[in-house]
């Protein structure tokens, strides 16, 4: 043995036997440092697939009008800046700067060749009038009416560039590129009043409600299609988080005509219904419409605060919602009168995208078959694994109760991070400027955390061990996730079928299976980590630290005991250095 190895032999961390031979421990510490370096490409593919979808969520490539031209994104946000004025004035409802914007948006919607109705309505709890306005791009009328809808009022804490005016601008942009390309179908714009909570904190949502309480809509009694816009703040990807509950024809439209990059997940649709809070979206489908409900959740340290400004917008964002609009214009007025009609008629549907570029869809109820495979799988892998063995079979919950406790711990560790930035107001705010990158530190201690456990006790076992014990954890979680958050069962319903294949079949350098193992979970995980991260903040410690940890957990099989099974116990003689 050489003096280095004797000298990290005696090193405390790496928890190597004081029993058996030099020869036999020289072996373990040989393994040990396999283990790690396994590990590392382990995690590092983790990081590689977060790097990606970060550049991907970011939003689209700006394009532009001429070569060497302004960004496309400018025009409409030339046209916020007309419709806001020069003071950037905030107007929420009921107030007088927000009828001066309505006048604005009207004079524009006009000059664009649209007919234009005002809708008055009284609000009892603000005792004012407040105005829906509703434009029509002409068309011949469909069995169901397409519909584009946002609110134009702001919050009472600033101007509301973000929420919504960049949604009203990139409608705006629409219609300017729709009078060049007329589309077959008559297309309605709806610009509600009254959607922001009101100075006294009564109820939002009011002129949404309005539109329908009042009857005798624009477009009679047909039962539209709507597609939502809103923002929850000014920067990244516009991602589908929300539709109706028959969604899954309407789910295969969107998978093929929503613009690059394409996010979207059914489990924010089943995260956001049990959510109080809600967008005028809420209402429509509430009412029995069918549609999608698009947002930006990026930068909601801005979000109705007085920096919800013109000059925090990312150009991204705006071109990514006008993108969004035309191609769902273009992707609805292609369809035939029955073939619209069959739109919300269909199964609830799980959908996922794949780093922006494509989009999974397939029935909700296909889950429990899903599920159904994955149990047989991992039946047999575990079989496979204990040779059916009562007492193998105990020694194969050893780890899944240590991953169960690891995880426990790691998020008790978020939780107090998190209650000790807030104490110290590190974090004044759920959400502050650099909170995505302080929610990283959530990151690093579930990695320090799984890394440590790995080293310590993951080499008692052997890879298809680990790989089963994965698997069943997995299984497990499938079912609780299909019970209380059905959109999101696909996150580990696909992981287990992973996971138990790969201890069934076992091929390959233990290197590479360790590698192969983490793949499909990294590419389902780390995206959603990062949604999490937009939507949560950085004071929500505990489920961020759980949820990496989830995330990281396959890469404790590149510490297995690659032989098939851990032998660091080979000398009888213990306590002989």
């Amino acid at each position: 043995m050489t003096v280095t190895e004797s000298r990290e032999l005696e090193q405390p961390g790496r928890h190597i036997p004081r029993f058996g031979d030099a020869e036999n421990r020289q072996q373990v510490l040989r393994r040990l440092r396999r283990g790690e370096r396994r590990w590392w490409i382990c995690f590092l593919t983790y990081v590689v697939v977060a790097a990606v979808a970060h550049v991907r969520y970011a939003g689209p490539t700006l394009q532009r009008e001429l070569p060497g031209g302004d960004a496309m994104a400018s025009a409409p946000v030339a046209t916020l800046a007309g419709l806001l004025g020069p003071e950037q004035a905030w107007h929420p409802a009921g107030s007088h700067e927000n009828a001066f914007f309505r006048t604005r948006l009207v004079r524009r919607l006009t000059d664009l060749g649209l007919e234009v109705d005002e809708l008055p309505f009284v609000d009892s709890d603000l005792d004012l009038e407040l105005v829906n306005v509703v434009a029509r791009f002409p068309g011949k009328p469909s069995v169901r009416p397409i519909v584009l809808a946002t609110h134009y009022d702001s919050c009472r804490f600033g101007p509301g560039a973000g929420d919504a005016g960049q949604c009203v601008a990139a409608f705006l942009e629409t219609a300017r590129r729709l009078a060049s390309d007329p589309p077959e179908h008559a297309i309605w714009f709806v610009f509600t009043d009254g959607e922001e909570r009101g100075a006294s904190q009564t109820e939002g949502l009011r002129g949404a409600r309005a539109l329908l309480e009042q009857g005798d809509l624009p477009w009679g009694d047909a039962v539209p299609f709507v597609v939502s816009f809103d923002a929850r703040g000014n920067r990244d990807a516009v991602l589908l988080y929300e539709t109706d509950q028959a969604n899954y024809r309407s789910m295969r439209l969107a998978a093929r005509s929503m613009a690059h990059p394409k996010v979207t997940t059914s489990l924010m649709v089943s995260v956001y219904r049990r959510l109080p809070n809600g967008t005028d979206f809420t209402v429509y489908r509430q009412a029995g419409w069918a549609g999608w409900n698009f947002a930006v959740i990026g930068g909601a340290e801005y979000y109705h605060t007085p920096d919800d400004r013109l000059e925090k917008l990312s150009l991204k964002s705006i071109q990514h919602f006008s993108d969004h609009a035309i191609a769902a214009v273009a992707a609805l007025d292609s369809l035939s009168d029955s073939e619209l009609a069959e739109l919300s008629h269909s199964a609830p549907a799980t959908f996922f995208d794949l780093l922006g570029w494509y989009v999974v869809v397939y029935p909700s109820h296909w889950d429990w078959g899903f599920l159904g495979l994955a149990t047989v799988l991992v039946l047999l892998a575990i079989g496979k694994t204990t040779r059916f063995r009562p007492r193998e079979f105990g020694r194969l919950l050893l780890p899944l109760g240590a991953m169960v406790l690891l995880l426990l711990m790691l998020g008790i560790a978020g939780l107090i991070l998190a209650w000790l930035m807030r104490v110290t107001e590190f974090l004044p705010r759920r959400f502050v400027v650099g909170g995505e990158l302080i929610a990283q530190i959530y990151g690093v201690i579930a990695a320090v955390g799984i890394w440590q456990v790995g080293r310590c006790f993951a080499s008692r076992w052997s890879i298809p061990e680990l790989l089963s014990c994965l698997a069943l954890g997995a299984t497990c979680s499938a079912v609780a996730l299909i019970v209380v958050f059905p959109g999101g069962a696909y996150l580990a319903i696909w992981p287990a079928v992973w996971l138990a294949l790969h201890s069934l079949i076992r091929s390959g350098p233990h290197g590479v299976l360790a590698w192969a193992a983490c793949l499909l979970p990294a590419i389902l995980f780390a995206p959603t980590y990062l949604l999490l991260v937009r939507a949560l903040g950085p004071s929500a410690g505990a489920v961020l630290t759980a949820g990496t940890s989830l995330m990281l957990m396959p890469t404790l099989v590149a510490f297995g005991d690659a032989e098939g099974r851990a032998r660091t116990l080979n000398a009888p003689a213990v306590g002989r250095a």
